[in-house]
């Protein structure tokens, strides 16, 4: 018997197929509970109208979601602000699939004053319903987002491994290339390679487990390369760290015994 192989499924897909079935379970509940006065309407109805919406929303914020998370703009928000930001933004296209929504369930043509009235209840079932999909599939990206930064590009260090591995597959391709460090923000975790830097989405503990021994926890918020440390020193009572591309890396006391005995400085 022939044997095929199994493509693998892009994880923009995975992350689109997750949100439909969100979709459809959230706009089943929607229409079983019937808010806003829908229960008035026949059940076959309510349900397509709820299913819709529902649809349309996850589609609306998967395409906000990247727009922002591309942003310079928002590079020095926080996840709860930037969160805030992409439910605000796609609020208002969505009262374009609302109002004829409405026409079609309740046979009235809402003045477009009145679709605006609107947009206070859009927001509040949007942000449950993102909620939920936050809760049940995570923001952990099935589609990569980043933010990246016009840095002037550095000699590259030589460092042993792959030109393309896992985690800098998460990487444009302008900014692949050897790893130098990895530092923490908020929810993202900045990738520092030899050709400048971008933010992605992952929690730091997975991004060191992603690396293995090639390098060391220096500090909470602070990984870096062996090969890619130039020196150290201090700063006052603080150890730091210089890499090849002129970055300084403060080093927290809880590691400073082993960066001691891994780098003598």
């Amino acid at each position: 018997m022939r044997d095929f192989a199994v493509l693998p499924v892009p994880r923009w897909a995975e992350r689109f197929w997750a949100e439909v079935g969100l979709a459809v379970a959230c706009g089943f509940l929607l229409a079983l509970w019937g808010p806003f006065h829908t229960y008035q309407s026949e059940p076959l109805q309510r349900l397509g109208f709820w299913i819709g919406l529902c649809a349309v929303w996850c589609v609306l914020m998967m395409v906000v979601e990247a727009l922002v998370d591309r942003s310079p703009l928002a590079r020095h928000l926080s996840w709860s602000q930037r969160l805030a930001v992409k439910l605000m933004l796609a609020t208002f296209p969505m009262l374009l699939a609302v109002a004829p929504a409405i026409q079609a369930l309740f046979h009235v043509t809402p003045a477009w004053h009145k679709v605006l009235h609107l947009y206070p209840k859009t927001l509040l079932v949007g942000a449950g319903m993102t909620l939920v999909s936050i809760a049940m599939i995570g923001r952990r990206p099935r589609i990569h987002r980043f933010v990246t930064d016009a840095e002037v590009p550095v000699a590259e260090p030589r460092i042993a491994e792959p030109v393309v591995d896992a985690l800098q597959e998460r990487l444009p391709l302008h900014l692949r290339g050897p790893i130098l460090c990895l530092q923490m923000e908020d929810h993202y975790v900045r990738i520092h390679t030899a050709r400048g830097s971008a933010m992605v989405l992952m929690r730091m503990g997975d991004a060191v487990a992603a690396l293995g021994e090639r390098g060391l926890r220096v500090h909470r918020s602070w990984w870096v390369a062996h090969a890619a440390v130039k020196a150290g020193g201090r700063a006052g009572r603080t150890l730091r760290i210089e890499l090849h591309n002129g970055l300084t890396v403060p080093v927290s006391k809880p590691y400073s015994q082993t960066v001691r005995e891994t780098f003598g400085h």
